[in-house]
This record gives structure tokens, sequence and C-alpha cells, in this order.
């Protein structure tokens, strides 16, 4: 028995240095990803939001121009990825009042989308939400029409009044 144990001595002592050594070093592999998108391009195609020229008539009223009816949006990037619109109610402020505590008449924007040009089956964006670029021929697109809402308010001052309603687009 003891010839047989020396003889397998080596062995044994070997197997054990190969899974020492096998416990000494080990590697892991790290996946690497990359998505190249298109990049973002919003273009003004039609339309404004000129509500014209109202006769004040001594009571608060409110002026609507729908979506359909005013500006009309492109919005182009990767196909089939969302991306999310932010806007806010801008204020139109009144350069011709002088001395005068900053009057403002409010705007309230309404915004639509749908994936084809025509004014037909769009929906509601509300500020913050998303929307997909649909694919058309590798390029995504998306159509926005804005609209609104102006309150006017009933001792608003005469005068000429602007604002600005800015639309920002990301991924």
């Amino acid at each position: 028995m003891k010839k047989y144990f020396s003889s397998f001595l080596p062995a044994i002592l070997f197997l054990g240095f190969i899974s020492i050594q096998g416990q000494g070093r080990s590697t892991a592999n790290i996946p690497i990803n990359v998505s190249l998108l298109k990049g973002i391009q919003v273009s003004t195609l039609s339309g404004d939001l000129d509500f014209g020229e109202i006769v004040k008539s001594g009571v608060s009223s409110k002026l609507t121009k729908k979506p359909g009816e005013g500006v009309l949006i492109e919005v182009n990037g990767h196909p089939g990825k969302s991306v999310i619109v932010e806007y806010t109610n801008p204020l139109l402020a009144n350069f011709d009042a002088v001395g005068i505590n900053e009057p403002v008449i409010n705007f309230n924007p309404v915004l639509t989308s749908s994936p084809d040009q025509n004014y037909i089956e769009t929906s509601l964006l509300k500020s913050s939400s998303s929307m997909t670029l649909a694919d058309n021929n590798g390029y995504g697109k998306q159509y926005i029409w804005v609209g609104g809402e102006l309150e006017i308010d009933k001792d608003a001052p005469h005068g000429n009044y602007q604002g600005t309603l800015t639309l920002t687009i990301s991924y």
C-alpha cells in the first residue's frame, strides 16, 4: 500500500498545484455596445401663430387657433426611436406700453402630432411627452401642428404683443 501511495503522491501534488494555479487568475468578458442615431432636425414647413388685429371690447376674451390652422413642423431623426417634446406656455409682452407694469397676454399652446403630413388623425402632445419617429424609407419622420389660445384680460392695454414659443425635441 505504501508503494502505491508513494507512486501516486507526485501525481496528487501535481494536480493540486494545477488547481491552485487555476484559482490565481481569472478573466471577465465585458460587452461594449454603442448605437449611433441620426441627428434630430426640426423644420417649420408652413403657417404662423399671428392672431391678427383685435378690437378691444372692454371684456376679457379668448382667441383660439386650432393646431391644423397654425404652424406645421417636420421632425426628422432616427426611424423607430422615441423623442421627447418639451415646451412652456409663453407670455406675450406689450412692447408699446410705456410706464405700465409688464402687461402680458397668456398663450396656451395646443400641439398635435402624426406620422403623416395631412392633418387627419393626430395625437395630442403635452409638454414632456414622447412620440415615435415613423420609418419613412430609412428616415424617421413625425409632423407636429401647433395652435393655441390667447387669454386677453379686459384691462390689457392697447399695443403690439409679442412672444416666442420654444419647442425642444430630444432623444
